[in-house]
């Protein structure tokens, strides 16, 4: 599968070898303009910031539990009000894999949802159905 290499992808983890892993994936299929960070409140400045400057992120991956949660990222670009964030295509990847948990990660807006540990195939398959979903790769 091969995307659209000009979709800005947006990974957030504060584990550096996790970025990495899944900017490995994410060049595999395709997707070669990756930014990465390492908590929530400097993911909010980079999609801001990418916005304002007319270059949006086309899709986000982040984790749950790192400072500055992933959870609360995802409520503030849910909550911001502005065009092109606000929809901003989000994955969650993180090790909360409750069934409560899941539920109100899809209850605050996240697109998909990835567990932790993962198969490289697994992040193919959501990264996929988020695009598709999103209208940014045809089904």
């Amino acid at each position: 599968m091969v995307f659209d290499d000009k979709i800005r992808v947006l990974m957030i983890d504060d584990m550096p070898p996790i970025c990495l892993l899944v900017k490995k994936i994410l060049i595999r299929m395709g997707l070669s303009n990756i930014d990465t960070c390492h908590n929530g409140g400097d993911g909010w400045e980079k999609v801001e910031q990418a916005h304002l400057v007319g270059k949006p992120y086309g899709l986000l991956l982040c984790d749950w539990n790192m400072p500055e949660s992933g959870l609360d990222l995802l409520k503030k670009i849910r909550s911001s009000g502005i065009d092109g964030i606000q929809e901003l295509p989000f994955i969650m990847i993180t090790c909360e894999v409750f069934e409560d948990q899941v539920r109100l990660a899809f209850k605050e807006g996240a697109s998909n949802y990835i567990a932790k540990p993962f198969e490289v195939e697994t992040v193919e398959k959501k990264v996929k159905e988020t695009l598709v979903k999103s209208g940014l790769y045809p089904s």
